[in-house]
C-alpha cells in the first residue's frame, strides 16, 4: 500500500505537525509559516522536534533499511531456490530475492518511522493541551500558549487511532505472506532502536537535558 512508498511514508509519519499547521493557517486566515505561537521558544521547540524526526527517519531509511539490507548480504548467502512467496507476486512486482533469511524491513518502517513518529508528537501536543487546561492562568509559557484540548487533538488522535488500523492491517499482511517468524522477530528487534528512545523521551519529558535539546520540554527555553 501507500504506507510503504515514497513520498507517503515520510508524509504521513508528520500529519500531527500538518494538523497544527493548517490549524494556525485558519486561526490566522493566512498561510503561516513562522511557527507554533509568538514567542521564540515556541518556535524554536516546533523546528526542533521537526528536525528530530527527519532525522529519525533517516536513521530508519540509511541504517535500519540499506545498512542492516547490505549487513544481510554480506551475512547470508542466497538461497538455491526461488522464495518460497515468488508465486503470490502480481506481474508488475519484482522477483523477491531468494534469500535464506530476509528480515521484515516493512515492520522496521510500520513501528520505526509509520507509528512511532506520529504517536510521539501526538502524545506530545495532546500533553500540553491538557497541562494548558490544568494550569488555566498559570503555567509555563509554552503550555499556556498551546491550544486547550479541543478539536484539533480529536481529529489528531482520530486520525492516529486510523492510522493504526491500517499500520496493522498492512504488519499483517507482510508478516502473513512474505516473511517467516524469525524474520519479522529480527525486523521488530530493529525496530525497538528507535521505539525504546522514543518511548523514554514520552515518559521522562521534564528534567532531561535530551528533551530540552530536542524540543519535547514544556517549560525551559532552549536559550536558557
Amino acid at each position: 500500500g501507500r504506507l510503504t512508498k515514497f513520498p507517503d511514508a515520510w508524509l504521513i509519519p508528520l500529519f500531527p505537525m500538518i494538523l497544527q499547521w493548517i490549524y494556525k493557517c485558519i486561526q490566522y486566515k493566512r498561510i503561516y509559516f513562522v511557527g507554533w505561537g509568538d514567542s521564540s521558544t515556541t518556535t524554536k521547540t516546533i523546528w526542533m522536534r521537526f528536525g528530530f524526526y527527519l532525522l529519525v527517519m533517516n536513521f530508519r531509511g540509511f541504517i535500519l533499511f540499506l545498512g542492516a539490507n547490505e549487513l544481510e548480504e554480506l551475512a547470508i548467502a542466497p538461497s538455491p531456490t526461488d522464495c518460497y512467496y515468488d508465486n503470490m507476486l502480481k506481474s508488475h512486482q519484482s522477483q523477491c530475492y531468494g534469500s535464506q533469511f530476509d528480515f521484515s524491513d516493512h515492520v522496521v518502517l510500520y513501528f520505526a518511522q509509520i507509528l512511532s513518529i506520529p504517536w510521539m508528537e501526538t502524545l506530545h501536543c495532546v500533553g500540553l493541551a491538557l497541562l494548558s487546561r490544568r494550569d488555566s492562568g498559570g503555567g509555563t509559557p509554552d503550555t499556556r500558549q498551546h491550544p486547550r484540548f479541543g478539536m484539533l487533538h480529536v481529529i489528531m488522535v482520530s486520525c492516529m487511532l486510523y492510522l493504526y488500523i491500517i499500520t496493522l492491517m498492512g504488519v499483517r499482511k507482510t508478516t502473513s505472506y512474505f516473511h517467516s517468524p524469525s524474520e519479522i522477530l529480527v525486523g521488530y528487534i530493529l525496530s525497538l532502536s528507535v521505539q525504546l528512545p522514543l518511548a523514554y523521551l514520552q515518559c521522562f519529558p521534564e528534567g532531561n537535558n535530551l528533551s530540552k535539546l530536542l524540543g519535547f520540554s514544556p517549560s525551559v527555553d532552549p536559550d536558557d
